[in-house]
């Protein structure tokens, strides 16, 4: 998959990056390109502009849309599962990832402790994960369809198949993050 990504607005209160991605295989793919917020009744609303974000103290920024192992240690009673959506051979997919400033961690697993001021952002690093689906084993069950037109993975047999395409940005100043300090 070929992915590729600007920053398309900055603001005081506001980061946009939008991407573009493009199906380079000969196969249909399954692009984890669509998270969820969850309400504060509990429930959950996909929002496609929402991404993983984990600052680090050096000044990188890693935005996510993929399926996150979980960590060693921690006991997750149901995995935090993107939302994918098929894309034919040759197929284009645009988006735009939208985060407050200063960008606050958001992981799936992990509370974070922060630095107390927010930190320049010196890279920004575009992350999706995706599924080719000639690599499924005959029977296996990797993703199924929902009435929405997404699809929902089943989590290990996703994760055994996941790849990562990558793109690695230079923000203009005035990019700021609570960079990570360490786990909570």
């Amino acid at each position: 998959m070929i992915l590729t990504a600007t920053i398309t607005a900055l603001t005081a209160t506001s980061l946009t990056i939008g991407y573009d991605l493009v199906n380079d295989h000969k196969t249909t793919i399954y692009v984890a390109d669509m998270l969820y917020a969850v309400a504060p009744d509990g429930g959950h609303r996909p929002d496609p502009t929402l991404a993983y974000a984990v600052a680090q103290v050096d000044g990188s920024l890693i935005l996510s849309k993929e399926l996150v192992p979980i960590p060693p240690g921690i006991k997750a009673e149901r995995p935090e599962m993107p939302y994918f959506v098929a894309m034919q051979p040759g197929e284009r997919r645009s988006g735009t990832i939208v985060l407050a400033q200063p960008i606050a961690p958001f992981h799936p697993y992990r509370a974070f402790t922060t630095a107390a001021a927010p930190q320049p952002v010196t890279t920004v690093t575009v992350r999706f994960g995706y599924l080719e689906a000639d690599t499924f084993r005959k029977g296996e069950i990797v993703v199924e369809p929902r009435p929405s037109g997404l699809f929902v993975a089943d989590y290990g047999n996703a994760l055994a198949h996941q790849k990562i395409a990558t793109v690695t940005l230079r923000p203009p100043a005035g990019v700021t993050a609570l960079a990570v300090t360490g786990h909570r």
